[in-house]
Formats: structure tokens, C-alpha cells, sequence
């Protein structure tokens, strides 16, 4: 954004707001290049948080899905159940905010469910989390 008189819709520089940027960049970066998921009913979440919510992108030309899951308070894990995924040996993985970007495992729940849909129990750390699901 270029720098002018006035300009009241960006951050200023301050090291309280670069603390945040630091903490949740690896998940802004983790985002990158998706587009939002259009479809019917693509997930449903529980969590003990009132406000709790998530949304659903795929990375374009690939069998790539992550779920950003926001505003989970003081709850320490939200139960997702997640729709659209892509046919084949599907592997689960969370990122959480200040951490130095490595992914963690996470495994869906042995239920029996449709074809191409997993319910998991996904941690969260400072109320969110982006679960990733790819081939």
C-alpha cells in the first residue's frame, strides 16, 4: 500500500501489531493462492465457543483443501466434519499461530462415514487453527 496523508484503513508500523503479523503469518502464507470452496455444505463445525466458525478453500489445479477455523476463544479444540474430499489416501494436518510453520498430523475420528468426508477433532491454539487435506 503506498504510503499517504490520512490513510486510515492500514496498520501503522508498531511493534504490538508486528507481534501479530510474526504470530499468524505462517497461516496468512499457508492461504496464499486458494480460492474459496463454492459449494453446498462443505463442512460442519462443533465448538464449545459461541462464535466459533471456519470456512473451506481448494488450491486451484490440485487436490488441495484447508479449513481456517476463527474466533474459538478459550476452546481447546473444535469437531469438524468436512465434505468434498478428494478421492485417494487423504492425510490431515494442522498449523497453528506462532509456530514456526511446520505442520502437525491429525487423524479423523474411525467413524464410518460417506465417501469423500472425515470428521476430526481439531486442536486450536489462541482459538484457531487451518487444517489442511491433501494426496
Amino acid at each position: 500500500m503506498a504510503p499517504f496523508p490520512g490513510n486510515d484503513h492500514a496498520i501503522a508500523p508498531d511493534p504490538a501489531a508486528e507481534a501479530y503479523y510474526i504470530q499468524y503469518g505462517a497461516l496468512f502464507t499457508a492461504l496464499r493462492g486458494h480460492k474459496w470452496l463454492l459449494r453446498p455444505h462443505p463442512f460442519a463445525l462443533e465448538c464449545a465457543t459461541v462464535g466459533c466458525v471456519a470456512n473451506v478453500f481448494e488450491f486451484p489445479g490440485t487436490s488441495t483443501l484447508v479449513w481456517p477455523i476463527m474466533f474459538g476463544g478459550a476452546a481447546m479444540a473444535a469437531n469438524i466434519t468436512v465434505a468434498y474430499l478428494p478421492s485417494g489416501s487423504v492425510t490431515f494436518d494442522v498449523l497453528h499461530p506462532g509456530t514456526d510453520g511446520a505442520w502437525k498430523p491429525v487423524s479423523p475420528w474411525p467413524l464410518p462415514m460417506p465417501l469423500g468426508e472425515a470428521k476430526l477433532t481439531v486442536p486450536l491454539a489462541n482459538g484457531c487453527a487451518l487444517l489442511r487435506a491433501r494426496t
